[in-house]
């Protein structure tokens, strides 16, 4: 029979150490005077067990509700309807409707109050996590006519994801990484995007790897990249080629890596999909044509504007959430430009990889330098 860990009575009411499980007490005060003695065992099972489902694979990402195939990787592969509360995959809304909803055939928003309404009524009848996370995301980066404010951003982030929103975790951590609307604090931040991890938020899985990365715990980070890349996860995958080429990754690991993250793109992939993307791909590059003008113009006024112009237009896209925007962005000047420039070559790179959390603040300089060296007619190779 079990007794008490502390005065080693037998009782049949004992109660197990919460954090590690190993063993038993009769009563609180058993406990803590039981305390000193179990600390240092307590952390290390403790540690043992919190890795064991950090590192467990993680739940598939849930299904369009439409074409019953695997969503895509966070990004824009699919998008939020504030009408019905679907997320729904670019495949689906590009080939099926152009005016309406495709699942409830509720008629697209005109105007940012019509958007405010619906996310409203999501919020007040049905306490929609995706909705509340979507409204924190407004006030982050000043969407829909809302003002930018990162503390009310802050408390919807937080209810989204008490909630169950693995979004709003990986968006609270964000926050508290950057500082914004919260004291800068990088072990919440890891808490957060661990919590997002576990839910299988694979954005965030990533960004634990870079900050494990970064913190010289190259082994864990590799984990997380591999996690990542097989669920689909582009730049994890990179992260692990890299592993694999400086002996990190083993090569029965890295193998199995690719097979799983060929599986996964085949899983999400559609021929519906792989339109929409063309389409949005030809729509972003006839847009940074359209910005087009004569090669000689004065210094600060070439493809896109001034530097200002570029700053303002990379603020609105958070560091590693939506660097695929940002990278098909900077190829897009390249590949209009024609230009052969080292500074955005370097900022390309770091903006494909995540090297670095202040990548955006680089990409910001190098990209308007490149720029402005194309509008005043000067190339650098």
């Amino acid at each position: 029979m079990e007794s008490c860990a502390a005065c080693g009575k037998a009782n049949i009411s004992l109660k197990s150490c919460k954090a590690c499980m190993l063993v038993k007490y009769c009563g609180v005060d058993c406990q803590v005077a039981h305390r000193p003695k179990h600390k240092k065992a307590c952390r290390i099972k403790a540690a043992e067990l919190f890795d064991a489902q950090l590192f467990a694979q993680p739940p598939a990402r849930e299904d369009c509700p439409i074409c019953m195939r695997m969503l895509p990787e966070e990004g824009s592969g699919w998008g939020y309807r504030s009408c019905c509360g679907k997320i729904i995959c670019t495949g689906c809304a590009y080939s099926l409707t152009r005016d309406c909803c495709p699942f409830c055939n509720a008629p697209n928003t005109t105007t940012d109050d019509e958007q405010k309404k619906r996310l409203f009524n999501r919020i007040d009848k049905y306490n929609d996590p995706h909705a509340i996370e979507t409204l924190g995301s407004c006030y982050d980066l000043g969407q829909y006519g809302f003002p930018v404010e990162h503390t009310k951003a802050v408390e919807l982030y937080k209810r989204s994801s008490e909630l169950g929103s693995a979004t709003g975790h990986s968006n609270l951590g964000n926050l508290y990484r950057l500082g914004k609307g919260v004291g800068k604090d990088m072990n919440k931040a890891k808490h957060h995007y661990e919590m997002a991890a576990m839910m299988g938020y694979v954005t965030a899985r990533h960004n634990l790897g870079i900050m494990e990365w970064d913190n010289i715990k190259h082994v864990r980070a590799m984990r997380h990249f591999m996690i990542a890349a097989k669920s689909g996860y582009q730049d994890s995958l990179e992260m692990v080629k890299n592993g694999f080429k400086g002996g990190i990754v083993m090569k029965e690991d890295f193998e199995k890596t690719l097979r799983c993250y060929q599986a996964s793109q085949d899983e999400i992939r559609s021929e519906d999909r792989d339109r929409a993307k063309a389409a949005r791909d030809n729509s972003s590059l006839k847009h940074a044509q359209s910005a087009r003008v004569p090669s000689r113009t004065p210094r600060g006024q070439g493809v896109i504007g001034s530097r200002t112009v570029i700053t303002q237009y990379l603020r609105g896209i958070r560091p590693y959430k939506q660097s695929s925007v940002v990278g098909t962005f900077i190829t897009d000047l390249l590949r209009i430009c024609s230009l052969k420039c080292s500074g955005a070559n370097r900022s390309l790179m770091a903006i494909h990889s995540s090297i670095s959390v202040q990548c955006t603040a680089k990409l910001c300089f190098n990209a308007s330098i490149a720029v402005d060296r194309f509008g005043s007619g000067r190339h650098s190779t």
